[in-house]
């Protein structure tokens, strides 16, 4: 468990807080970018491919402390199953063995690509 404003987060909630501003924060852009570099359904082992995000990084070891030295975050991406807008949006999925914890992001893939590639 980490401290945040002086509240107590859980480790999934302290994950939850991490994949949203890895969507969200501008800092965070490098993450998107090799995330749909990648075929749709392709795993992305966020700990290595995203070790120059020192942030990222340092809350990750934050969240597993020493307890789970070898652990990897994971995310993949899928078009949207009922999305006709030409393949605009897109659902990006987090995954780590420990607890087997996930959650899931609806995500503008189409916005992205234009604005920032």
């Amino acid at each position: 468990m980490t401290t945040t404003g002086g509240v107590i987060l859980s480790e999934d909630d302290e994950l939850s807080e991490i994949t949203a501003d890895l969507v969200t924060l501008r800092q965070n852009l490098p993450f998107l970018e090799r995330l749909f570099s990648l075929e749709a359904g392709r795993w992305l082992d966020i700990s290595v491919s995203c070790a120059d995000l020192s942030e990222v990084q340092k809350r990750l070891q934050e969240v597993w402390n020493t307890s789970y030295p070898d652990e990897a975050l994971f995310a993949t991406w899928l078009l949207a199953p009922d999305d006709d807008s030409e393949d605009d949006f897109c659902v990006i999925f987090f995954w780590t063995i420990i607890g087997h914890w996930s959650t899931n992001v609806v995500y503008n893939r189409s916005y992205f690509l234009e604005k920032y590639q």
